[in-house]
């Protein structure tokens, strides 16, 4: 069977090791830093990491760290789940889905006694953990720098900014400092928030006129080229297609210009256990060997 245990704190460096079974590991409290083959990574709460057969690694872990530990041999899983391993060995689960699992695996530890309540809930801690693993939105992004959130803002607010001098000016900072900080925060540069603060006026002048040249000149664009160019390259399709397609087209999904997650899923992705047995687990079967 699957073994899913509590590897409690400990002050201990563990050398280097391997082991045949495939290993994965749930940071709950403390950090440390894994050192896997050239690579290493760091460890702190709501850390899963995933260990190939096989594979040699080596644990530097702080007096507090506290985690859980799960092994399968290969009987448990199919190869299409290494393939997946060795892509993503670690990721960062929502603090929800982490809380989720620590105690799915806290109830699954007090069945120890009952061998067949036992056998289905490893099973099905396993399948969780695999499903985490593949949908959990990750932590939220750490909050943005107040200079970067007030640009933002202004760039939301207003059209009236014709480059990153002046709003940096505005913010109190250099334009030097503000980009770079834009560019570390969030990925993208003053010219590509614009745009997207002209796409969003774009989407709320639209419904007024239903004319795709009155919006666009209202957002801020300067001619119906620039705003096609701008909508193509955000949204991947032009703006007379997404507007043949009305209602069924939706909004136009674009990046937050706020601390929220960009692009990510709000929420936990888990399971509970009152609704498991309604899903057919078309991928946990590729992956497990049922």
């Amino acid at each position: 069977m699957p073994e899913i245990r509590r590897a409690a704190a400990s002050s201990t460096w563990e050398v280097a090791h391997h082991h045949q079974e495939l290993e994965f590991n749930l940071i709950i409290a403390g950090k440390g830093a894994y050192f896997l083959e050239d690579r290493h990574y760091d460890l702190m709460p709501g850390t899963l990491v995933w260990l190939l057969p096989g594979q040699r690694h080596r644990l530097l872990r702080s007096p507090d760290l506290d985690m859980w530990v799960g092994s399968l041999d290969a009987t448990h899983y199919a190869p299409a789940l290494l393939e997946e391993v060795a892509r993503h060995p670690i990721k960062r689960l929502a603090a929800e889905d982490a809380v989720a699992l620590d105690q799915l695996y806290s109830h699954l530890s007090q069945d120890a006694d009952a061998p067949d309540v036992h056998a289905a809930g490893l099973r099905y801690a396993v399948m969780s953990t695999m499903h985490a693993a593949r949908t959990s939105a990750g932590p939220p992004p750490p909050l943005l720098h107040p200079a970067v959130a007030q640009a933002l803002a202004m760039l939301r607010a207003s059209d009236e900014i014709p480059n990153m001098a002046a709003l940096a000016k505005r913010c109190g900072v250099s334009a030097s400092y503000l980009g770079d900080l834009l560019t570390a925060q969030t990925g993208r540069g003053f010219v590509e928030w614009r745009n997207i603060a002209r796409l969003e006026r774009f989407q709320n002048h639209y419904p007024e006129s239903e004319d795709l040249l009155t919006a666009a000149l209202a957002a801020g664009f300067g001619s119906y080229t620039q705003f096609h160019r701008v909508f193509l390259e955000t949204t991947g399709t032009t703006p007379g297609n997404w507007a043949r397609k009305g209602n069924d087209g939706g909004p136009i999904r674009l990046p937050r210009m706020s601390h929220a997650r960009d692009e990510l899923s709000p929420g936990s992705q888990r399971l509970l256990w009152s609704n498991l047995g309604a899903v057919q687990f078309s991928a946990g079967g590729q992956w497990l060997a049922l």
